[in-house]
């Protein structure tokens, strides 16, 4: 007979312990069992004899799916400027776990050392849905004001689940089902000189304190959870207010040097002026024709016949 027993899962050592009390029987023995080694005395953490093997294996897995949505929109309001909105969401609808030990257990809309400690499944909070919506108007004059809503969805802590890997005690602790969170958020800048950009603003209007999680019970794990809450998933800073500047030094470009004109090749020389002498030899015009030989004498005249 089989003594029946809980453990609080404050870490994957622990879980092999409860996984080993859950599924031993009296016929068969977990597998998670051969990991736990018990010294002389059967302890298994007095002496360095008793320990459980705890090392990573690859053998787990974490399938997770959702819908994103996104969408956008943008109206001119004649004088008045240029109205932008947006839009973006995330439905969480399964985060499940499969660490190779326990049996799988799905974390969507949970927060704990199981879910949120940073070593098996996520390092935050995990609500079922999330979003952040945006309205912008920019005036022509170069002011713009932005008011953002950012909404975080509730959670639970991990052990109010029904899945018998994170189901346990701790259900009447501080904050086990936190509310859905809103912050808003408002900003608004202004250009000068087409140069200066002017930004200020305020994140977490109404100075909204974040959900106080609880240390010592599994539900805060310190690699995760900070200052008793998830600043990672939380505002944790309260009403923020930020002022800055930004100088625009325009470059003037040295303005490039027009290509050298090239001057275009000198024409060819006329061709000397020429004449034409009487016997048609024909020569420049600056040289004289050479004389005519003189003509040849006549000839003489034929004797004349005697009578």
């Amino acid at each position: 007979m089989f003594a029946t027993t809980s453990i609080d899962l404050g870490s994957p050592l622990l879980q092999i312990l409860q996984d080993c009390i859950d599924k031993t029987t009296a016929s068969s023995v977990a597998p998670s069992c051969g990991l736990i080694h018990r010294d002389v005395s059967g302890s298994i953490w007095l002496t360095p004899q008793g320990y459980v093997v705890d090392t990573p294996t690859n053998v787990g897995r974490i399938k997770t799916d959702g819908f994103d949505f996104n969408g956008s929109y943008s109206r001119r309001l004649g004088g008045l400027g240029q109205l932008s909105m947006s839009f973006l969401g995330t439905w969480l609808k399964h985060y499940k776990v499969n660490n190779g030990i326990a049996d799988t257990y799905d974390c969507a809309g949970f927060y704990g050392t199981v879910c949120s400690g940073a070593t098996v499944a996520s390092s935050s909070a995990m609500p079922k849905w999330r979003h952040k919506a945006r309205a912008t108007l920019q005036m022509p004059f170069g002011l713009g004001v932005s008011v953002n809503w950012r909404h975080v969805g509730k959670v639970a802590f991990e052990t109010t689940s029904d899945d018998a890997a994170l189901s346990g005690g701790g259900t009447t602790q501080l904050n086990a089902h936190v509310k859905a969170q809103n912050y808003f958020d408002l900003a608004l800048t202004y250009t000068v000189f087409d140069m200066v950009n002017l930004r200020a603003g305020v994140n977490n209007i109404f100075d909204r304190n974040p959900p106080i999680i609880p240390t010592g019970s599994g539900s805060c794990p310190s690699a995760s959870c900070a200052g008793n809450t998830y600043p990672q998933t939380w505002d944790f800073l309260g009403r923020f207010l930020y002022a800055g500047a930004t100088v625009d030094f325009k470059h003037k470009p040295t303005p490039i040097a027009p290509p050298p004109v090239i001057a275009p090749p000198p024409p060819p020389p006329a061709a000397p002026a020429t004449i034409t002498c009487p016997d048609g030899l024909v020569i420049l015009a600056n040289q004289a024709c050479p004389s005519l030989p003189p003509p040849p004498p006549p000839p003489a005249p034929a004797p004349e016949r005697g009578l």
